[in-house]
């Protein structure tokens, strides 16, 4: 070599060695940090929707009560036709119940809240290196650039974003509902904001941040750490002590990954899947207007169970006559206003005047059905008792004298009604409309 290029050859190595230990200075383009806007963005709607999911979680609880209370209701009421809905509702929700309770519905409540606390967890560590990647700034040099490539300059916050950036690092205010995140894929988050592949890109040439400086003077410019790599955001990023090129985490495929430096972000991917995935719909209350659920019509079929006969009509038919159209409307209204049937103070152990729907919790309907069952039975039982040991001719006498203070009331259903002996029929002629009944239906218990 010509001892007049020696020098320049030296000075051309000097500037090479410079720019390559000042590699970790470069600034980051906005194409890469905003994947980490996005991130931070999408963390923020798991709370919403594991509260969601809750919810649709209680709804199966709370199937199972009304279940109970229908069961109840059905033993309370007098009327015939109120008593068949109810039996065949409760069975129908019954059933809904325990498939839920079959597939594990109710024990994934947990993964509502484990998504939760995983994801806060991941948003915190991201939220806090963008909060300190956006501080460490000079004009016109900054980490966070507000482009690409070297005409940019240092991003600033105002509000909720940073630069034209949706990032607010914050928690947002709930939306309402379940919102699937749109960095959730089946594989991961998203895609990878730095390159897994270790090296320089995305990062602007001619803008400095000494914040990822870890080789030459950055963090070992007074004591070598021991180190080969610093790690940052909880795995988000590495940079290498040797030449501090940058190696992203696989935000694409972390459901596969199993480095240990990874796990922050596989652990938010794995716990907001689960949640996405749970699904309650198979197990609702919820039934089409205009054609009842497979479910309901098995249901009402058990609790009709007539025999066979030509003129026994379908199972859709059936149902239609317990529950017309809008079907779930019609369902609707008969459970609220099973859940208002008033309870009297004193009678099957309540303790004060209480409607139906008041009374809350699986174990304490369960309890109740019993006793109520039992009063039932005994009602029955003294009533063909009474019947059994009536005299005939005070039945013979009892009868004539009926009869007369019936047909007083013809002309009049409301008046008819009032007797509970007589039965207003108004297909007959006038004068003759009022009959005899040997009792009218009672309700079997009163409460």
């Amino acid at each position: 070599m010509s001892e007049n290029l020696r020098p320049l050859t030296a000075l051309l190595l000097a500037v090479a060695a410079v720019e390559a230990a000042a590699a970790a200075t470069k600034a980051l383009d906005q194409s890469a940090w905003i994947g980490y806007c996005r991130l931070s963005e999408d963390i923020s709607k798991i709370e919403a929707n594991g509260r969601a999911r809750l919810a649709d979680i209680n709804s199966l609880r709370k199937n199972s009560e009304t279940a109970l209370r229908l069961q109840l209701f059905a033993l309370l009421t007098p009327s015939e036709m109120e008593r068949t809905k109810a039996a065949a509702l409760a069975l129908w929700l019954q059933e809904k119940s325990e498939t839920a309770a079959d597939a594990g519905l109710k024990a994934k409540a947990g993964q509502a809240i484990e998504a939760a606390a995983a994801n806060y967890y991941a948003k915190g560590r991201v939220d806090e290196l963008l909060e300190l990647m956006l501080q460490t700034k000079g004009a016109p040099h900054g980490y966070l650039q507000t482009g690409d490539g070297n005409n940019c300059n240092p991003a600033t916050k105002s509000q909720n974003k940073i630069a034209i950036v949706e990032c607010s690092l914050d928690r947002k205010q709930r939306q309402s509902g379940y919102s699937k995140p749109g960095i959730l894929t089946a594989s991961g988050l998203g895609t990878e904001p730095i390159p897994t592949a270790k090296g320089a890109t995305k990062q602007t040439n001619t803008k400095n941040c000494n914040l990822l400086k870890v080789n030459a003077n950055g963090f070992g410019a007074e004591e070598q750490q021991t180190a080969t790599s610093v790690s940052y955001g909880g795995g988000l990023f590495e940079a290498a002590k040797t030449d501090a090129e940058r190696t992203g985490a696989p935000m694409a495929s972390l459901k596969t990954s199993s480095e240990p430096k990874h796990k922050i972000r596989k652990d938010a991917f794995i716990t907001m899947d689960a949640l996405d995935k749970i699904d309650t719909s198979q197990h609702d209350n919820q039934t089409d207007d205009n054609t009842a659920a497979a479910e309901l019509e098995q249901a009402v079929t058990a609790i009709l169970s007539e025999p066979k006969s030509s003129g026994q009509q379908t199972p859709q038919a059936n149902t239609l006559k317990l529950f017309s159209k809008p079907i779930s409307k019609t369902i609707e209204r008969f459970i609220e206003n099973v859940e208002k049937h008033p309870l009297k103070k004193g009678n099957l152990g309540v303790t004060e005047d209480i409607k139906l729907g008041y009374i809350t919790g699986v174990p304490t309907l369960t309890k109740l059905l019993p006793r109520v069952t039992l009063a039932v039975t005994r009602t029955k039982e003294k009533l063909a008792h009474e019947f059994a040991t009536r005299a005939p001719d005070e039945d013979v006498k009892a009868t004539g004298e009926k009869q007369k203070e019936c047909d007083k009331h013809h002309a009049s259903q409301h008046d008819c009604d009032s007797k509970d002996f007589c039965s207003y029929d108004k297909t007959k002629d006038k004068g003759k409309s009022a009959n005899i009944m040997p009792r009218k239906p009672q309700q079997m218990v009163s409460l």
